[in-house]
């Protein structure tokens, strides 16, 4: 049996009211995406709130970073 093709999700939901979400194909560079585009939005959004850091808002958010495999069921958040 072949190996299953999976991509990597990182996401850190309803961070300034939509959320992010990066689908990659390492997790390193997917956390690395998820990271820069946390800063962009930090940079233009809030200053001084309890998730004024990437880990900070990983873990207010509650952040994730998981293998996805295709042709499987996930529920609405792909966990």
């Amino acid at each position: 049996m072949k190996d299953k093709k999976y991509v990597w999700l990182a996401s850190i939901p309803e961070i300034a009211g939509v959320g992010i979400s990066i689908i990659s194909d390492t997790k390193k560079n997917a956390e690395k995406m998820l990271k820069k585009a946390y800063y962009d939005i930090k940079r233009d959004c809030w200053y001084g709130q309890e998730y004024n850091t990437y880990k900070g808002a990983f873990e207010y958010f509650g952040g994730s970073i998981s293998k996805i495999y295709f042709n499987e069921i996930y529920d609405n958040q792909l966990r």
